[in-house]
């Protein structure tokens, strides 16, 4: 039982990371066809209150925090630490790869996860996290 219950918890945790990187890619792709400047605080202040509302209530998780990594107009990963647990996505973790010390329980670990393998993008480099949310406020 202790599996299962682990393993739903790692699969949850993917799930918010999916959506946060869903909602960042919108949000950039919005700004870029509008013409305007993509920057971290506008597209975090434009997730928040547009396209995954439910961000503000998961950054109010005493042990909640995410971090996510893009080039250009493109999200490319986001990791996520859904209390004691990490996920991440496009390359979602498992119940094996939760344990790597490359993870280590952290949304750092979870986004190397989540981009590991990929080859990076164009454009300026831009990096996300629940700082960054906290300052877009």
């Amino acid at each position: 039982m202790l599996g299962y219950v682990r393993k739903s918890k790692i699969t949850t945790a993917n799930t918010t990371a999916k959506s946060i990187y869903n909602a960042l890619n919108t949000a950039m792709v919005d700004l870029d066809s509008a013409g305007k400047t993509i920057e971290a605080g506008s597209v975090v202040k434009m997730v928040r209150e547009q396209y995954f509302t439910d961000l503000v209530v998961f950054e109010r998780g005493a042990n909640n925090d995410w971090s996510a990594a893009g080039h250009g107009c493109a999200c490319e990963g986001v990791g996520v630490k859904n209390g004691s647990y990490c996920g991440c996505y496009p390359n979602p973790l498992t119940a094996d790869s939760a344990d790597s010390s490359l993870v280590a329980g952290s949304a750092g670990g979870a986004l190397t996860h989540a981009t590991s393998g990929l080859t990076a993008g164009t454009g300026s480099a831009i990096s996300f996290s629940k700082a960054t949310s906290s300052a877009a406020s």
